[in-house]
């Protein structure tokens, strides 16, 4: 089974999230992390509230950037989730992602 999401070594990639169920946004927090295993305790990678676009927030879309440092992971396969807190106090997290790093042939 293929991973939900593949990224080189050392890249930059810049993510989209798309609300799809209805949920107002405005006011949300957002959360994601990305980590070796699942019932790990601390984070590879983690990106909080103040790292999200929320330009088009009243689309239901926000977006994130995994930067080069963030993908400064050994190859394998990591394990990432998103979590919403609406303005309301309910929790959303999304499905657990599986994420494989691969390795990166250019290395400048």
């Amino acid at each position: 089974m293929a991973a939900d999401l593949e990224l080189k070594q050392k890249s930059q990639r810049s993510i989209r999230v798309t609300e799809t169920n209805g949920y107002d946004l405005t006011d949300a927090l957002f959360k994601f992390g990305i980590k070796d295993n699942p019932k790990d305790t601390s984070y590879s990678v983690e990106k909080v509230d103040g790292d999200f676009d929320k330009t088009d927030i009243a689309l239901g879309i926000v977006y994130f950037t995994l930067t080069e440092a963030n993908l400064d992971l050994a190859i394998g396969t990591y394990w990432g989730e998103l979590k919403v807190i609406l303005s309301g106090g309910d929790i959303i997290k999304t499905s657990t992602y599986e994420i494989k790093i691969n390795r990166a042939i250019i290395t400048d």
